[in-house]
């Protein structure tokens, strides 16, 4: 069976990448890539940081918009923030027993995943609504 990074993961990917631009510190990046190319023997790695860093930029106005709306003085808190969404988004739209075995059996995509890079954008600007959302004061 083909073994192509999840959506879910993609998007963690994104997020983490942010995180490195910001400490201006690739290395750490760089190495999660390398173990993800061993995991993921199919997928075409340029592609997969290029479309990271495409997504990425595109993150970074949802954390922007964060910062400018008060809710977060630092990018770090925002970008820590938006991850826990996405995390927590993608176990709720998995069975409970997927999540249980999900790292040892199902952390694959039988097939590349088509606009990834749209899906982390909508992802992430959904979580950054959600950040929104929960800041707003009750009325």
């Amino acid at each position: 069976m083909a073994k192509y990074i999840p959506q879910y993961l993609f998007d963690g990917l994104v997020a983490n990448r942010m995180i490195a631009d910001l400490a201006n510190d690739r290395a750490t990046f760089d190495k999660l890539i390398h173990d993800y190319a061993e995991k993921y023997p199919d997928e075409d790695i340029p592609s997969l940081v290029a479309d990271i860093k495409s997504a990425a930029t595109e993150g970074r106005a949802v954390i922007r918009s964060l910062i400018d709306a008060g809710l977060y003085g630092y990018e770090i808190d925002a970008i820590e923030d938006v991850m826990k969404v996405l995390e927590k988004a993608a176990s709720l739209q998995k069975p409970i027993w997927r999540r249980m075995l999900e790292n040892a059996l199902f952390a694959v995509q039988p097939a590349p995943i088509t606009d990834r890079v749209a899906k982390a954008r909508d992802h992430l600007v959904a979580a950054g609504h959600l950040l929104k959302e929960r800041a707003a004061p009750v009325r």
